[in-house]
């Protein structure tokens, strides 16, 4: 019978852990659908299907990115989420833990505690408050603590205190590995995008080269992402070298919170003295020449350093906070928002106190002083401090799709990622993902609140996009089949713009910071930031040669453009009403207005015509001869080149970037022709009329259908023109001699006694083709290899890449990929993936 009575007690025992064990699951994760595709700097887009039962509402989310989001972020971010809450609008509770006048406590790294005051009169008024907070905490590259009044989120007190140790160089996107091209400093500063972290202090700075020694000053400036003005300084002329080097001065002034910043470097404008700094062109560009905000061009050795936050010691909370707030004001007010009333004598106010650790410390708070007024008396100080434990409110729900929203941010630069979701610290799901530069981005990037303010996309066509799903950050959402949309913010501040584009690679989520302000404030801000585009503008046309001017006025009219915006600027001077500056915005959005202007030094290279590029039809046209269409008539073109010419191609390209709509390029070349020997024939420029085709001078260029020429005949031909016509420009021109002499070959008769004299002519035109074969291989090696590569250091450490990288396992079409991305030519890259191979 004991037996038994055993046997039924295990059976109890097992069936109540059983039940416990679904009783203590209070989550239930289903599945999830995430974006594998994503532009740098956007967020992780998607939903996870999940439930919850009685789960605490700040429960974390992680990632395996850094990122860390509390369970009420991504509800109170679903509004498609059904869910309850135990307590009222979803908010925390706190009940009394412990009492006194001072309080030490271990706080590790990445945990918070709650502290705080309770109140049980009917208060009147809080007079002043302060105490004072320790810490052991060391120096460190992030800051050690913070201290939230009322646990809204809103970080009111941290460590100040700069340390000695300065953090690693931050130069963005720029890669020292890459070949660069030294530019010279003007007044008009160069600058580059760097994301920085909170910190008490840092160091901006850049290479630089002191060419000629002078008066000039170099000065260093740090903005904002919205272009203003942080603080700046000047580069002892000490650290400045003449053969080059990294120099940094110290901006007195704080980072207060992490994000994208501009750290920009110009010359003074009176004074004498030379400086150059360095940089390089790539997929992935983060600098611009002109004043802050602008589109990314250029990558330069401009940079940053990151003081350490120093030693935490003792921080004095005083009454009057550093940021200017009153604590004890903030104290009263948050009791009214709370209890709805200053009354605590029925029910107590509690007032929390979150205390946050970025770094295992050990905390003491002492030295607390509250003096306020209750009806019944006066002056009454409050000393000792409560525990606090959090009861936070319990959420409730079905199965259902919980969005991701912004909060799992991905880094800003291209890359290949193994992504993982955590709850609770556990994994939820692991996905590969892809981080690109896909040069997409929307206009404006300011809007006006409470009107209609329409956005326009750029999207790359090669993408083939075919639907755009915008989501604005307040809630809204459209679907449009094309680039643009009209919606409306109806509050001021910051807000994330999601656009997810569809494409032929895919689905692909951008985001975008948006600016919300006032009517005045955001006319204001777009007149004056056009303004001072279109003054940096006409200074870099100003340093355009009179061909290249005279290509740029087609698209761009600078007179036209500053006269529209003084007529708006007299407007909004007039201007009284919200109505009447969001009309004025309006027509100051419909204008096109240039960013930036840069002129860029693409390529030099040899040229000889392809066989693809001889056009047989465009030449009997010229020189009114008929040719025979066979590969030796484009042979003899070729050889004939190589035997009688020397040609050299440069390209440079003059950009003109827009604030609505893609940049605009045209491109100069100068195609130069020397005789190697003196030619008596007549020979041709042909190029066939391309997209916005011009030249420099119209002496001597003649047109037959559908193709420009000119008859060259002079030992040294130069021939400037341009285009705006995209491609490799040596497809659509050649250069041939009129007389192409070449002997037709008859039917081969069958050998009879002249076999032995046919044979020894195969050996000749064996031994004359392996000699021509010599010279021409010689050739390639030693005239086309200097000309694509000038600088034999460039070409010696490419191959040392292609060697390394191919003993790393790389594959051929990555380090080809690689190298195009890193600035190379198409051309250069395959004579480079030859030579490494033994062909050349």
């Amino acid at each position: 019978m004991e037996k038994r009575k055993g046997i039924k007690y295990f059976f109890a025992l097992i069936l109540a852990v059983f039940i416990f064990s679904f009783v203590a699951a209070t989550y239930d994760f289903s599945d999830y659908s995430i974006q594998d595709l994503y532009s740098k700097g956007s967020s992780i887009s998607g939903t996870i299907e999940i439930s919850f039962e009685d789960e605490p509402i700040n429960s974390l989310f992680t990632d395996s990115l850094g990122n860390s989001v509390e369970l009420r972020e991504l509800l109170f971010a679903s509004q498609n989420y059904p869910y309850t809450c135990s307590y009222a609008n979803c908010e925390s509770r706190f009940v009394q833990g412990g009492i006194g006048s001072t309080f030490t406590f271990s706080l590790p790294k990445g945990q918070s505690t709650f502290y705080g005051l309770i109140f049980n009169q009917n208060l009147v008024k809080i007079n002043s408050a302060r105490f004072d907070l320790q810490s052991d905490a060391t120096e460190s590259p992030t800051n050690q603590i913070s201290v939230d009044f009322f646990n809204d989120e809103i970080v009111d007190v941290k460590n100040t205190n700069p340390g000695n140790t300065l953090g690693e160089e931050n130069f963005g996107c720029f890669n020292s590995s890459q070949s660069q091209t030294e530019v010279t400093l003007t007044t008009t500063p160069y600058c580059q995008e760097i994301l920085l972290n909170e910190t008490p202090g840092v160091y901006i700075g850049a290479w630089v080269k002191e060419v000629t020694a002078g008066t000039k000053n170099v000065t260093m400036t740090l903005y904002t992402k919205e272009g203003n003005i942080i603080n700046g300084c000047q580069m002892s002329k000490n650290d400045l070298t003449s053969y080059g080097s990294r120099a940094f001065c110290s901006v007195d002034v704080s980072v207060p919170e992490e994000g994208k910043y501009f750290v920009c470097i110009s010359s003074g404008a009176s004074g004498s003295g030379d400086y150059k700094v360095r940089g390089f062109s790539q997929a992935n560009n983060c600098g611009f020449q002109g004043i802050p905000p602008k589109t990314p061009v250029y990558s330069y050795e401009i940079g940053a350093r990151q003081k350490y936050f120093g030693n935490v010691g003792t921080i004095n909370i005083l009454n009057t906070l550093k940021n200017g707030n009153n604590l004890s004001q903030m104290i009263e007010n948050y009791i009214v928002s709370e209890y709805g009333t200053k009354d605590c004598s029925a029910n107590p106010c509690y007032v929390p106190i979150k205390i946050t650790s970025a770094k295992d410390q050990s905390v003491t708070i002492k030295n607390l002083n509250v003096n306020y007024d209750f009806i019944g008396g006066s002056g009454v100080t409050m000393t000792t401090f409560y525990k606090f434990d959090e009861d936070p409110s319990e959420v409730t729900s079905s199965m259902g799709n919980l969005n991701l929203g912004q909060f799992f941010k991905l880094p800003n630069e291209e890359a290949n990622l193994t992504y993982k979701l955590n709850y609770k610290g556990d994994e939820l799901f692991e996905e590969e993902i892809s981080v690109k530069d896909f040069g997409i981005s929307i206009y404006p990037l300011r809007a006006a609140a409470n009107f209609p303010t329409d956005f326009v996309a750029h999207v790359p066509s090669t993408l083939n996009p075919t639907l755009y799903t915008w989501e604005f950050g307040d809630g809204q959402s459209k679907i449009t089949n094309t680039p643009n949309v009209r919606t409306t913010y109806n509050e001021e501040g910051s807000f994330t713009l999601t656009l997810t584009v569809k494409t032929n690679v895919g689905d692909i989520p951008t985001g975008f910071d948006i600016i919300v302000g006032s009517p005045k404030e955001v006319l204001s801000y777009e007149i004056q930031k056009r303004k001072s585009n279109l003054d940096l503008v006409e200074n870099l046309f100003s340093s355009l040669s009179t061909f290249e001017q005279d290509e740029v006025k087609k698209i761009l009219d600078i007179p036209s453009l500053r006269a529209s915006l003084e007529i708006i600027e007299e407007e909004e001077a007039l201007a009284t009403t919200e109505e009447e500056y969001a009309h004025i915005i309006s027509e100051l959005l419909n204008l096109s207005s240039p960013l930036s202007l840069g002129k860029y030094v693409v390529r030099q290279s040899f040229y000889i015509p392809s066989s693809e590029s001889i056009d047989l039809n465009a030449l009997s046209l010229v020189t009114g001869r008929t040719y025979n269409y066979s590969q030796s008539t484009y042979d003899y073109v070729q050889f004939w080149n190589v035997d009688k010419l020397d040609s050299d191609i440069t390209e440079s390209q003059v950009v003109v970037f827009w604030d609505e709509k893609p940049e605009s390029t045209i491109r100069f070349f100068e195609l130069t022709v020397s005789q190697s020997e003196s030619i008596s024939e007549d020979y041709y420029f042909i190029i066939k009329n391309l997209g916005g085709l011009s030249f420099r001078s119209l002496e001597n260029v003649q047109s037959v259908e559908g193709n420009k020429y000119i008859k060259l005949s002079s030992s040294t031909e130069r021939i400037e023109f341009s285009t705006t016509q995209a491609g490799e420009i040596t497809g659509f021109m050649f250069i041939s001699p009129s007389v192409i002499d070449i002997q037709d070959v008859g039917e081969i008769s069958e050998p009879r006694s002249n076999f032995w004299i046919l044979i020894l002519g195969l050996i000749a035109v064996l031994l004359i083709g392996l000699f021509i074969y010599l010279i021409l291989h010689r050739w390639y090696r030693v005239k086309y290899e200097s000309y694509l590569f000038p600088d034999k250091n460039h070409l010696y450490n490419a191959i040392f890449y292609i060697t390394n990288s191919v003993k790393n396992g790389m594959e051929n079409s990555e380090i080809r990929e690689s190298l195009l991305k890193s600035g190379w030519t198409g051309e250069q890259v395959n004579y480079l993936m030859k030579k490494h191979a033994g062909k050349n």
